[in-house]
């Protein structure tokens, strides 16, 4: 009788929690299942971009995803959760173990992207929502001389989340970053320059639709 109890509890738990994390805008779809897609970035390193959700109830297949591309292949993984809605907290405590492991293994991962959530506490891990405010993601393709440039130049500016590949000794690289929708205009205008000095080899790609702004359909 007391095991039956405590597994009714556990089952009643595991319920509020999956229905709190809906009501923090995780896609029912994505509850169960993780959204991940892999770019190769460079030679031994990628980039993993998480979508809608990275709950308890998905991180078992989460992590095996992971643990393939750091461990098993021995590459560096860039896992960016921008795009997601919610992170909970057993995600994040999860990660940041996660991060201790493949590096033991000879491996390592880097999380970034989560400038735009906002901590539901002030643990270190505590669950994070994505913003209301629409953020974009700005990427810029080109000669290694204006990626490099555009690096420096982004330092002392109001954006998150830069990642830059390919190495100084390839002629061409990219960059992107995370900034506040209402600030793309003003970061075009200002790499206009090296744009129309490299015309045709320097490329530009605006995205609003990978960081979610809370309450957007899933389908954005």
């Amino acid at each position: 009788m007391l095991a039956t109890d405590l597994l009714i509890g556990v089952g009643i738990g595991i319920g509020v929690k999956l229905l709190f994390h809906l009501g923090n805008g995780v896609p029912l779809g994505s509850l169960f299942k993780p959204y991940l897609d892999v770019e190769v970035t460079g030679e031994g390193t990628c980039l993993v971009r998480a979508r809608q959700s990275a709950v308890f109830s998905n991180w078992i297949p989460f992590r095996r995803r992971l643990v393939d591309l750091a461990g098993v292949h021995r590459q560096e993984v860039v896992l960016d959760l921008s795009g997601t809605r919610f992170v909970d907290h057993s995600t994040m405590e999860k990660l940041h173990e996660l991060e201790s492991e493949i590096e033991s293994d000879g491996g390592h991962l880097r999380v970034i992207g989560l400038e735009g959530h906002r901590p539901l506490s002030e643990h270190e891990h505590a669950a994070r929502k994505a913003l209301a405010a629409p953020y974009a993601r700005v990427e810029i393709v080109g000669p290694t001389s204006v990626v490099r440039s555009v690096e420096e130049s982004l330092r002392d500016r109001p954006v998150n989340a830069v990642l830059r590949t390919g190495r100084d000794d390839e002629p061409t690289g990219r960059i992107e970053f995370i900034c506040a929708y209402g600030r793309v205009a003003e970061l075009e205008a200002e790499f206009a320059a090296a744009i129309r000095e490299f015309e045709g080899s320097v490329m530009l790609v605006t995205d609003v639709r990978r960081v979610f702004a809370a309450g957007d359909s899933a389908s954005a």
